[in-house]
């Protein structure tokens, strides 16, 4: 079920703002993203003649546990100078350079948790004098005993994109809070915005999950000077929705792959995708959204989606245009869509060592499951990237590869699933046998991320490119337990990844372009666009089914010295 629901003022249910402040808190990071100018050095001014920035420190504090119906006080604070701990309280900050001229729009996402009846999920705080404090309160409620996770993201000006982003993950019970938690603190390093991002369209899309229930609002925002905010929706079951979502699509894609030419099985899979794609954008999108996205098509080019929100095949969404004759039925995905994950970092250069380079695509899968294009995918990775092998290729060597943090380049080629127990996406790594339970060692599930691969302590240096080839491993029920997010809390630097089934040539075929155009020295944006663009000339379904989270401008250097190529 969907409803219409005011993604700001939070009026509804039955709890009384009876605010109760803890006095212990827990702040899990706190991060900026860099900015470099277009020279490659730090962006010091907002641009000529615009008033220049200074430093400035953003601070914010929640307690470690929330009792389940008692409002508490998130803050957050803005000074010039840096911050002092608030009395009997721990904080975490990162200084920051803003426009002093200007507003921070502070917004808060949240995932089992809500804003007390009458409050807002919105601050605009001023830049204070020297000496003075900006203090905003956002009252938070937990819903459901488990993890609560509020996500801040901080902007400024005409820009879309984040300027920063801090994220709080808690725990909520059903009893009173215990005395005498211990806080638990850590931070991520400063990044700066890239002046480019200004020139590019933004559909920014939050998400709030409460037991089970998520709400969607969205901002638009074009080059052009074009900004609207619109009221969001609520998808009641969100993760039966999405259940039936992608069951729909691989029904459409087996209803049509057996057309005997390759035109004709794209013209009619491309019109059975633009015929749901269309549902799904009545479903998903306020209308006033769709006739803006329609009414400025000619504007979207490069569109990016800033969100929170990693589940939902938003390059599958259509658009009616009018196009002279009559109205046209266009994807989102045309318009070299790419997502900005606000948990992640998104550096604009990334340039993987030889030696931290890695490749696992499993030989050894049984009679059934066999994949004939794996082998040429693998030796493309080895001889035209020169991408070791992870031997042996168990979950366990997966693991402790990405735990000591050795990977600038990690691609997995093969089989993913959906537990059918959590619903949570699954690699089947080397020694899978297709048997019930499988063997540990031969399968690896996205939640075992967030022990191999947590938040680092220093981000000195960009992250990997993660490329997970396999179907459906880009889907998740909801949440960070997802691959996509998962990597990029931990520190990734642009994941690719498959969200529904694709058959093997085609899956071979789009990550071997997308590849090649980064070879080619175009940018992470452009690249995807060639691999999409090609993939729907052949009539093959994954021109749409990979989704990419990473800086539109983003360049990857995958260049190896022919002496070094095995």
């Amino acid at each position: 079920m969907i409803v219409t629901v005011d993604g700001h003022d939070a009026t509804d249910g039955s709890i009384d703002v009876d605010v109760t402040v803890l006095t212990r808190l827990i702040v899990v990071w706190v991060r900026r993203p860099e900015t470099a100018a277009m020279d490659g050095g730090i962006l010091e001014s907002a641009g000529p003649g615009d008033t220049p920035q200074i430093d400035a420190f953003l601070a914010a504090d929640l307690p470690p546990v929330l009792q389940a119906g008692v409002s508490t006080v998130l803050t957050v604070r803005l000074a010039r100078e840096e911050l002092d701990d608030l009395p009997d309280r721990r904080d975490a900050q990162m200084p920051l350079r803003i426009r002093p001229d200007l507003p921070l729009m502070v917004k808060l996402w949240r995932d089992n948790l809500r804003v007390a009846p009458g409050t807002r999920d919105v601050l605009e705080l001023a830049c204070p004098a020297p000496g003075d404090v900006t203090t905003g309160e956002f009252h938070v409620v937990g819903e459901v005993p488990g993890e609560a996770v509020a996500t801040i993201t901080v902007r400024q000006g005409n820009n879309a994109f984040p300027h920063s982003a801090l994220v709080l993950t808690v725990t909520v019970t059903s009893g009173p809070v215990p005395a005498g938690l211990p806080p638990s603190i850590g931070t991520a390093p400063v990044e700066q915005l890239d002046p480019r991002l200004g020139d590019l369209p933004v559909l920014a899309v939050g998400e709030d999950l409460v037991a089970g229930t998520a709400t969607l609002t969205f901002d638009l925002s074009l080059p052009d000077g074009f900004h609207r905010t619109y009221s969001g929706l609520s998808l009641v079951d969100k993760r039966g929705y999405l259940a039936r979502l992608y069951d729909r699509l691989e029904e459409l894609w087996d209803l049509h792959k057996d057309a005997p030419t390759h035109d004709g099985r794209r013209r009619a899979f491309d019109t059975a995708l633009g015929h749901y794609g269309s549902e799904l954008a009545d479903d998903l999108l306020p209308e006033a959204l769709r006739d803006d996205l329609a009414a400025r098509w000619t504007l979207l080019d490069g569109l990016a989606v800033v969100t929170t929100e990693t589940d939902i095949p938003w390059e599958l969404l259509t658009v009616e245009v009018d196009s002279g004759p009559g109205p046209e039925r266009l994807f989102l995905g045309e318009k070299g869509l790419t997502r900005w994950f606000c948990g992640g970092v998104h550096p604009g250069a990334l340039s993987p060592l030889r030696d931290r380079r890695w490749v696992l695509c499993p030989d050894d899968y049984p009679i059934g499951l066999q994949l004939p294009h794996l082998t040429s995918e693998r030796n493309y990775l080895r001889t035209e990237l020169g991408a070791r092998d992870i031997v042996p290729g168990s979950a366990d060597v997966l693991g402790n590869l990405l735990f000591e943090r050795k990977v600038d380049l990690l691609h997995f080629g093969g089989h993913g699933d959906i537990d059918s127990d959590n619903g949570l996406p699954k690699l089947l790594l080397s020694g899978f046998t297709g048997q019930l339970p499988p063997d540990a060692g031969s399968v690896y599930p996205a939640d075992r991320l967030a022990r191999d691969y947590p938040h680092p302590q220093d981000r000195s240096s960009p992250g990997p490119l993660v490329v997970l080839n396999a179907c459906r491993a880009g889907r998740a029920r909801t949440g960070t337990d997802a691959f996509a997010p998962a990597f990029l809390s931990g520190g990734a630097g642009a994941v690719l990844c498959c969200l529904w089934n694709v058959d093997d040539e085609s899956a071979a075929e789009f990550v071997h372009m997308f590849y090649e155009a980064l070879r080619n020295k175009k940018t992470a944006s452009e690249a995807l666009t060639i691999a999409r663009t090609a993939a729907r000339a052949m009539g093959t379904p994954a021109w749409l089914a990979y989704t990419l989270y990473a800086h539109p401008f983003a360049t990857i250097d995958l260049t190896v010295p022919p002496e070094e190529i095995p």
